[in-house]
């Protein structure tokens, strides 16, 4: 069996050469036994939109730096292994941790150390309740921000359009 330094999130309907590649991608290691997956159902184009964008593709891996039991929740506070990957992340931004997407509670200035809130409900039913200090985890930062990086990337180089302001909505009809 393949399985991520301890455990993986798969999603049910990629194609096999899709995993294969997906798999030459990350660090994995060869398992005599079956490990725990959370398996995610895909998002239909026809489904109406409720939670955050993910892709299903690793970043870069994390480090669990603690665990706490909360009153109403579980505080998971990670460090990504490549710190710049800290740029991505901020309060209430996305991030998908062993496959399981989750809302960031806060970060340190840099973003490389971050935490998350985990309601019981997702702690339960999903690999998170395995989790340990020290446990290296899958992870997938916000994909809205790496877009919008790379577009004001390429802001410079790309003529602006025509600016949208009061008078140019009226001309269209909306004013």
């Amino acid at each position: 069996w393949l399985a991520a330094p301890r455990r993986i999130g798969l999603v049910p309907d990629r194609s096999w050469s899709s995993l294969w590649k997906r798999l030459s991608c990350e660090a994995y290691e060869v398992l005599d036994d079956v490990e725990t997956h959370t398996v995610v159902q895909n998002l239909r184009l026809a489904d109406r939109l409720g939670g955050h964008l993910v892709s299903g593709h690793v970043d870069g891996l994390g480090t669990v730096t603690a665990i706490e039991r909360q009153p109403a929740s579980w505080r998971l506070a990670l460090r990504w292994q490549d710190p710049a990957y800290g740029r991505y992340i901020c309060e209430k931004a996305s991030v998908t941790v062993d496959g399981i997407s989750l809302t960031v509670a806060g970060c340190a200035s840099s973003g490389a150390d971050f935490w998350i809130a985990v309601i019981p409900h997702t702690w339960e039913h999903t690999t998170l309740h395995q989790t340990k200090t020290g446990d290296l985890l899958h992870l997938e930062a916000d994909l809205l921000a790496k877009y919008t990086e790379r577009l004001l990337a390429a802001a410079p180089a790309t003529p602006s359009p025509p600016g949208l302001d009061r008078t140019w909505l009226a001309e269209q009809g909306w004013g």
